[in-house]
């Protein structure tokens, strides 16, 4: 996994064929080599390991997420939908299904399901500062401008150097000031 963080992908396959070599039957092995396939754009690739993780181990929330970002990738909307669906049946506390599921509605321009999505997981993981971004976003997006500002102060609790939050928030700051 930390090859993976630092985008050496084909190393972290490596280790993963290493561990899937000794235990063929370890099933987040095959769900992290999908992952990696996914950080190089073989979403196809990574649909077939991820899958194989989830015949040996069917009850995977973060396959099933995983599963969700390949499809979302090849732009099939409602398998991505039901597979991020799927993983918050499984747990109900999976943050990154809210976050991922959130942000392939707001790409879609289903403002309304993306701030249930982003509200969803705030009430599971309250100091997430991306789930706190992306929920001021739409906020911007539907010109409640009071309610992104709250929204990117608090991603600043968390993360008070993103650079990216205080720009936004610096946008909306000027957006109140000319209303």
């Amino acid at each position: 996994m930390a090859y993976g963080d630092l985008g050496r992908h084909t190393d972290a396959i490596a280790q993963y064929k290493t561990v899937i070599a000794q235990d063929p039957k370890y099933a987040n092995a095959w769900i992290n080599w999908g992952v990696e396939l996914i950080a190089t754009s073989d979403y196809r690739g990574a649909i077939e390991k991820i899958s194989h993780g989830l015949d040996l181990k069917p009850d995977l929330s973060v396959g099933y997420d995983n599963l969700g970002v390949a499809y979302d990738y090849l732009d099939n909307f409602t398998q991505a939908v039901e597979l991020y669906e799927r993983a918050l049946q499984l747990d109900p506390r999976e943050r990154e299904a809210y976050q991922n599921l959130g942000s392939l509605y707001f790409s879609h321009n289903l403002l309304n399901l993306a701030e249930a999505a982003f509200i969803k997981g705030l009430a599971v993981a309250p100091r997430t500062a991306g789930l706190h971004f992306d929920l001021g976003i739409v906020y911007e997006q539907q010109r409640k401008y009071g309610l992104a500002l709250e929204q990117y102060k608090a991603a600043l609790t968390t993360e008070p150097n993103n650079v990216e939050v205080r720009q936004q928030l610096a946008g909306v700051q000027a957006k109140l000031v000319h209303q």
